[in-house]
């Protein structure tokens, strides 16, 4: 399933619009043979992502990262594919989950990393919000 994950990074966030299955953090601590094909595709040689190669990660698939601007003017248009189901803060260390279907992103989660599962109006700045215009 698509989904837009909004990823932080040294106080900076990108949005990214691709397969939610890219983001199973660490690919070790889960059984990839349920992992859609295309996400794992995307990942290879990033078993795990963390702070010292997210940028990489991003660098290597940037078609898919979107400006804040773009992503307000989509959702004007009452795209409803574009809610923010993940935000993953690389800074804090805290994979935040909004995807409205089940999932197992927090058994896939790198060592020191916390897990939450709440509304990302309170997580995501005001300026960034780019579902509320």
């Amino acid at each position: 399933m698509k989904t837009i994950t909004g990823i932080k990074y040294n106080g900076y966030i990108f949005w990214f619009l691709g397969e939610s299955d890219i983001w199973f953090l660490n690919l070790d601590k889960i059984d990839t043979t349920l992992i859609d094909e295309n996400a794992l595709t995307l990942r290879k040689n990033f078993i795990s992502l963390d702070k010292s190669n997210i940028l990489q990660f991003l660098n290597q698939n940037n078609e898919f990262l979107l400006p804040v601007k773009d992503l307000k003017n989509c959702f004007k248009k009452q795209d409803d594919d574009l809610y923010l189901s993940l935000f993953i803060d690389f800074d804090k260390k805290v994979f935040y989950d909004n995807f409205p279907e089940p999932n197992n992103f927090n058994g896939a989660l790198n060592t020191e990393w916390n897990y939450s599962y709440e509304d990302l109006d309170n997580v995501v700045d005001e300026k960034e919000q780019y579902w509320k215009s």
